[in-house]
């Protein structure tokens, strides 16, 4: 075979290739059996979501567990146009919990409440639960400010008492009022908790609730160590956020002791015998005022007696009278 019968031959062999794999990738492309439509997109998502209002972690007493036995849940919607009933699936529980099958949205409504009941529930056990909202009513696109899963603790303790007549007095005032015991109260701690309390606080005839944020490297809060009780003390209870101030050109937050969720507390000082109008207390992260130190503490306030600010008043208490920094008199 010459050179030219070679080179024709190519040239049909190359057009018989190439005619074959055409005809295999047309019939490929055109076969049934190997196609798979993938899912059909939800026509109407409303975007439903646990609210991150919502809390992880709930710390009760036996006196909260016999008010109540419901947590209630705050779950919302983007598009809130038509009436809805989202199936709530359970992913995991404790048998305390009895959770709802669905959570209902009214036309119109963009939040709902989801209540999750819990029955016999033991003292120092935790119970836990987690919980999803349908896909079909989700959308893990959307940014939403929480989340369509859910996951949450319950545990019940008992308050213990940490010391008995704890001794309340002002300094940085004025001598009527400076260095003068006019207060005892008794003090707890929720067992096992960073959770305190002081009943009748000041006088006032109202329990305070707070925990302690620790504002020093070297210090890590135990529940069970009294000499970690270090750093800044949180209201838990009967307050108001009065957000920031500025003293001497330095920024504080800041918060009013409450009588209720509307009502400032108000109250007389027989041993004083003055009125206190208000209570507002200020910190920073770092600050010294509001801090709480070792057996007892010291709180920088703005308090108002009988009408008159008293802007830097320090509030001393100890709840360890060895712990004591000055010398008090008895009344």
């Amino acid at each position: 075979m010459n050179f030219k019968e070679m080179k024709d031959m190519m040239k049909i062999n190359t057009f018989f290739y190439m005619a074959v794999i055409c005809l295999g990738l047309g019939l490929s492309s055109c076969s049934d059996d190997e196609y798979q439509r993938g899912e059909e997109p939800v026509p109407y998502n409303m975007t439903a979501y646990f609210s991150a209002n919502n809390k992880a972690e709930y710390i009760f007493t036996p006196e909260d567990v016999a008010e109540s036995s419901t947590l209630q849940l705050e779950v919302k919607r983007l598009q809130s146009d038509d009436a809805a009933s989202i199936p709530v699936i359970v992913v995991d529980k404790d048998d305390i919990f009895k959770i709802p099958a669905t959570v209902e949205f009214e036309a119109g409504e963009s939040t709902a409440t989801l209540d999750v009941e819990y029955t016999g529930i033991e003292e120092k056990k935790l119970c836990k639960f987690s919980i999803r909202l349908d896909e079909n009513f989700t959308d893990p696109y959307k940014k939403v400010e929480g989340s369509d899963v859910y996951a949450a603790s319950v545990f019940v303790s008992n308050w213990r008492q940490i010391s008995k007549n704890v001794q309340f007095w002002f300094t940085n005032i004025n001598d009527k009022y400076n260095s003068k015991i006019f207060h005892n109260a008794n003090f707890y701690q929720l067992e096992g908790q960073n959770r305190f309390r002081f009943e009748d606080y000041l006088g006032s005839g109202i329990d305070m609730q707070f925990s302690i944020v620790p504002t020093k490297a070297n210090i890590t809060f135990s529940a069970t160590d009294p000499n970690t009780w270090q750093g800044r003390l949180e209201p838990l209870s009967n307050y108001m956020d009065g957000g920031q101030v500025a003293l001497n050109g330095v920024y504080y937050n800041c918060w009013w002791f409450m009588k209720d969720a509307s009502s400032f507390a108000s109250w007389k000082l027989p041993v004083l015998d003055v009125t206190v109008n208000y209570v507002n207390f200020f910190s920073n992260y770092m600050s010294e005022f509001n801090y709480v130190s070792g057996g007892g503490k010291q709180m920088t306030d703005n308090i108002w007696l009988e009408g008159k600010s008293h802007r830097f008043a320090i509030l001393n208490f100890y709840w360890n009278a060895a712990d004591r920094t000055i010398e008090v008199p008895e009344n």
